[in-house]
């Protein structure tokens, strides 16, 4: 097909993860995961840029309905995305972590919440991820998906 490139290099990553769980504070405070607000916006595309700027998911793009995250010292540090989630399935999305803030566990602790919510809404949750991307399988093997390879396109127009 012209204009489109096989896409090599990545899985489908699909989850058995329960129920969200509650308590543990208001989302916003230092250390709490949760929905962010529609004003947090511009710090998640700051992020993005700075720290994941080949992310398919980005705030404002049609699909991408909400933003999970965490603060560390009043400042932005791990997100994650609800976005092109269809009404069986939750996808998980935009996922990036500040440099300075890794290696603390908080990308985990985003995706584990955000999958049990897209879990409790959706029935089931799935992610896409680079082959090339050894730390984020990492992260998500232990939340507890499992790796299913896909067929992949991407435009080259």
């Amino acid at each position: 097909m012209n204009g489109v490139t096989d896409a090599a290099g990545a899985a489908g990553m699909a989850g058995g993860i329960g129920a969200p769980r509650r308590g543990g504070g208001r989302p916003g405070e230092d250390g709490v995961v949760g929905w962010l607000e529609d004003g947090d916006g511009a710090q998640v595309a700051a992020l993005l840029a700075a720290e994941a700027p080949s992310s398919y998911a980005v705030p404002g793009l049609p699909g991408v309905r909400r933003w999970a995250g965490v603060r560390v010292g009043g400042e932005l540090a791990a997100v994650a995305a609800d976005a092109w989630s269809a009404p069986t399935v939750g996808l998980l999305a935009g996922v990036a972590t500040r440099a300075r803030f890794r290696g603390r566990g908080l990308a985990g602790r985003v995706c584990r919440w955000l999958s049990r919510e897209l879990v409790a809404a959706y029935g089931r949750a799935a992610l896409m991820v680079d082959d090339d991307n050894p730390a984020a399988i990492r992260v998500y093997e232990r939340l507890g998906y499992r790796r299913r390879r896909v067929a992949a396109a991407r435009s080259t127009g």
